[in-house]
């Protein structure tokens, strides 16, 4: 026999010695296990000894605390990640108005994970109760009406004061107020003079709106301003970023540069605006 020959033959025995070898240890591993199971009956932990949760961890695009995040949650002392329903915490959080969607994970072996998006306020809303004072309410763009926690006060007088007809505050069956849907319709205006023209929105202290949702043919339908400039400004309830801009221009006008109080200024009938000083 050649020495390659041999060399192939000896690589073949030891292939056939490593397989039974490795269906040997498999078997034995096999009947271990069966001479576990037979002497201990029942299931098997395979995650470790359970540990109590010690860590909550968060984030959010609004401006809840970790604390309020905690005291909505009332995770119970001594609880495990697996004690914990996280569609119930989720449930807790979505509870909340200002939140306006949450997620919940586990991230072993202590640590919950929360995840939560906030509504942001646009305007500040009072609203007298049948009895006692009046309280102060916060409305996000899209009409949700909330008590607002964890706000810095100036953040809050930043904020337009909201001015709905009464028949637009209807309560909800949790105690608070249903969202007013028409603001969707106001909102823009507010936000686009927010981040686009903030020279002006800063002056703006009152907004109300009359048939926002109407269509175009409807001559009456307009959104209010008062401002510390201007007691009354009128917008058509579309196209406000063209308006904005004639706005604009108009207070930059030498008429109006120096006027530090104008009656009105209506911006609602297309390319032509109406003053009166």
């Amino acid at each position: 026999m050649s020495s390659v020959a041999w060399k192939r033959s000896l690589l073949g025995v030891g292939k056939v010695l490593l397989l039974i070898a490795l269906l040997g240890g498999a078997g034995y591993g096999i009947w271990l296990a069966r001479e576990h199971f037979q002497r201990n009956p029942g299931p098997v932990d395979l995650t470790g000894p359970a540990l109590p949760v010690d860590s909550v961890k968060y984030s959010t695009d609004g401006v809840f605390s970790l604390n309020s995040i905690k005291r909505m949650l009332q995770i119970p002392e001594n609880a495990t990640l697996m004690d914990l329903e996280l569609k119930d915490l989720r449930k807790k959080l979505e509870k909340e108005p200002q939140i306006a969607s949450a997620r919940v994970r586990r991230r072993f072996p202590s640590t919950l994970q929360v995840e939560i998006s906030e509504h942001k306020p646009l305007y500040r809303l009072f609203i007298r109760p049948k009895k006692g004072m009046p309280e102060m309410w916060l409305v996000s763009g899209a009409g949700v009406i909330y008590k607002g926690k964890d706000f810095r006060n100036a953040t809050l007088r930043a904020l337009p004061y909201l001015n709905p007809h009464s028949s637009l505050l209807k309560k909800d069956e949790d105690n608070g107020y249903q969202p007013i849907s028409v603001l969707k319709k106001v909102s823009p205006l507010l936000e686009i003079a927010r981040s686009d023209f903030p020279e002006l929105f800063r002056e703006w202290k009152v907004v109300s709106f009359l048939r926002p949702d109407a269509d175009e043919s409807d001559p009456g339908a307009h959104v209010r301003i008062e401002s510390t400039r201007v007691k009354d400004m009128r917008f058509a309830p579309r196209d406000y970023r063209a308006q904005l801009r004639r706005l604009k221009y108009l207070l930059l006008e030498p008429g109006f540069k120096n006027k530090m109080s104008i009656d009105s200024i209506d911006l609602s009938h297309g390319r032509s605006v109406f003053a009166r000083l």
